[in-house]
């Protein structure tokens, strides 16, 4: 669901007075009968984190790509620190881009490869030796400036391709899924070495990932996309905590996803009957009443859900209800518990509990209670509008 143009305004001022360090402008793009992009808009803050996440196919790369000048738009405007890049080519623009395949030249050590671009651009011998030891100190490469790309690990490719990009000072720096090709380790490493090179640095990093653990790691804001429009946008704890629509309440983290009947609304609060069984009075977030017999989507993340093999004497208000097991997932530092929770969804309820707190494994079939509180039911969009 795209956002309202109330809501764009709201965004754009939230920014604060900052002026933007990039604005795409009512951007449309389409390849042959494929509209990827239509009357897109979106701004970047100097100095920020901005990460892009969807689906395959919801147009994140095609978004790099217009921004980098590999791609041009069929319309709207691209504007960078107030000049507009439009129409000019990817050499012409202040922006530099990482790749997931690195794109090193094999035949050329590290410095060589670093120093590449600023020869091209016909920087002195000193200067270069002076830019090279920078960034290679930065992205923790000294002692390998002379090792050729087939002599190093994963990491270490990545960095050179990282500090390559960083040599030309650039005022925006895209980066196109850079972790993806390294073991989940070694990502994990990389994921906080980018993010404390973007500090030190104070340069804008637009990201592209379909790792949504990565995206809530690394950003100062999200931007969560779905068939080239933007759902929802926001720092990383919003989006998860505060899903606009079922779409990213899913696909940002595990959600139950789950139907549900409005029963009467105020602005505080709203009653509601999930899957037509649970009767309950959730928060109402927007303030705005919703209006009574409509239908809605609601999300309950897993981990809110506690699971009981006793009744609890607890006298928290929480929604309560006993549940049949249908499977116990054993993780290591958690479990996933999957249960039927109402006799008319096909679809499975889960909670996630940390291991410590499991007195073993619970056999399918077997009776428990399942408890959360209303506080922890996000009311979604209207069900009709999916």
């Amino acid at each position: 669901m795209p956002l309202t143009t109330e809501e764009k305004a709201a965004s754009k001022a939230s920014e604060g007075a900052l002026a933007p360090l990039l604005e795409l402008r009512g951007i449309s793009k389409s390849f042959g009968r494929a509209d990827v992009l239509s009357d897109f808009s979106l701004s970047v803050n100097p100095a920020e984190f901005l990460t892009l996440v969807g689906p395959s196919g919801c147009g994140k790369t095609t978004i790099l790509r217009l921004i980098a000048g590999f791609e041009k738009p069929q319309a709207g405007r691209i504007i960078l620190a107030g000049r507009d890049v439009t129409d000019l080519p990817p050499y012409r623009r202040d922006i530099h881009t990482v790749f997931q395949s690195y794109a090193l030249f094999p035949h050329y050590d590290v410095f060589e490869n670093v120093a590449f671009s600023l020869r091209i651009r016909g920087l002195d011998e000193e200067g270069i030796r002076e830019r090279v030891t920078e960034v290679l100190a930065l992205a923790k490469l000294s002692g390998l400036e002379r090792r050729k790309p087939d002599q190093l690990s994963g990491g270490q490719m990545q960095r050179v391709a990282l500090a390559r990009s960083l040599a030309g000072r650039p005022s925006l720096l895209l980066l196109d899924e850079p972790l993806g090709a390294l073991d989940l380790k070694l990502r994990r490493e990389m994921q906080m070495e980018l993010k404390n090179i973007q500090r030190r640095l104070d340069i804008a990093f637009i990201y592209v990932t379909h790792d949504q653990e990565e995206a809530t790691t690394m950003s100062d804001r999200i931007v969560v996309l779905n068939r080239g429009q933007i759902e929802q946008l926001g720092e990383p704890r919003e989006i998860y905590e505060k899903p606009r629509t079922s779409f990213v309440a899913s696909f940002m983290g595990a959600a139950n996803v789950l139907e549900a009947r409005v029963l009467s609304s105020s602005a505080s609060s709203i009653e509601i009957k999930i899957e037509d069984e649970i009767d309950c009075a959730v928060p109402n977030s927007d303030s705005a009443p919703v209006a009574p017999a409509g239908r809605v989507y609601v999300a309950i993340r897993p981990e809110r859900v506690a699971i009981h093999a006793q009744r609890p004497d607890d006298r928290t208000p929480a929604i309560l209800k006993r549940v049949q097991v249908k499977e116990h997932v054993f993780l290591g530092h958690s479990s996933q518990v999957y249960l039927k929770l109402f006799e008319k969804s096909p679809r499975p309820f889960w909670a996630l509990c940390r291991s410590s707190q499991m007195n073993g494994a619970l056999a399918p079939g077997q009776w428990v209670w399942a408890q959360f509180k209303p506080e922890d039911v996000l009311v979604l969009e209207p069900a009709e509008r999916r």
